[in-house]
């Protein structure tokens, strides 16, 4: 009986040998981790800061392409937009007048099938015939 409680003695002391151990690497280990939070905290800084610059040269570089759009007296481009039958642009001034016209030609073809009998699905297609752009 002596020795049983020797044996468990022993055991309860080597467990708690052990779980001292690792309670004692504990701090080192969270420490290892903190540290490598942090690295991480300055690395995603470092990105912020990059991404932060990228976004400022965007905005320069769109606001020098809105600047580059206007004309020579700083006013927009004098363009008009008109749907007579077809497309037409034209300039305010009257110089410049555009109007595209044309035709297309398609032909579509739809089979609707009884899958049950043929054990086919239903067909459709597209055809592009001809094409005429005028202007």
């Amino acid at each position: 009986m002596n020795r049983k409680l020797h044996k468990g003695g022993l055991c309860l002391l080597a467990s708690i040998a052990v779980l001292a151990v690792s309670i004692a690497d504990a701090p080192a280990a969270k420490a290892a981790d903190v540290d490598e939070l942090e690295a991480q905290m300055r690395a995603m800084e470092v990105q912020l800061q990059e991404l932060k610059r990228q976004v400022h040269e965007a905005k320069a570089q769109a606001a020098a392409a809105r600047s580059s759009n206007r004309g020579a007296a700083g006013e927009p481009l004098d363009l008009k937009v008109k749907w007579k039958g077809a497309p037409e642009l034209s300039s305010n001034d009257g110089k410049f007048k555009f109007k595209v016209r044309g035709r297309i030609n398609v032909d579509y073809n739809g089979i609707n099938q009884d899958t049950a009998i043929t054990g086919d699905p239903d067909v459709s297609a597209v055809e592009l015939r001809r094409a005429q752009l005028d202007w």
